[in-house]
């Protein structure tokens, strides 16, 4: 990682949200708010992150996503579990989330 690089907040978390790399603003810090706003104007409003969700969960997959270590760089796990936590609740969908079960 970059030491310069800025932490990529905004981009993770929507990865996480809706699986897709997205050219979003990146204020150095985590902004749930101005996520669900740039999110919408991307087309992924709540409803169509709801749906995806539910389309992952009734598939089988896990979500939220997994987010890329690049992608991820520079955020701290605990951070970003936070500001992921915070988007959730914004979104209303804190109750959904499907795991991946891993055989060793």
């Amino acid at each position: 990682m970059n030491p310069l690089a800025t932490p990529r907040w905004q981009a993770a978390q929507a990865y996480a949200l809706v699986g897709e790399r997205l050219d979003l603003t990146e204020p150095g810090h985590p902004d749930a708010s101005r996520l669900i706003l740039e999110l919408a104007e991307a087309g992924w409003t709540r409803d169509a992150i709801s749906d995806h969700a539910r389309t992952e969960a009734d598939a089988g997959r896990p979500w939220p996503h997994s987010v890329p270590a690049a992608l991820r760089a520079g955020c701290g796990a605990a951070q970003l579990a936070a500001a992921l936590a915070r988007a959730r609740e914004l979104l209303v969908l804190v109750t959904l989330e499907t795991l991946s079960l891993i055989h060793i």
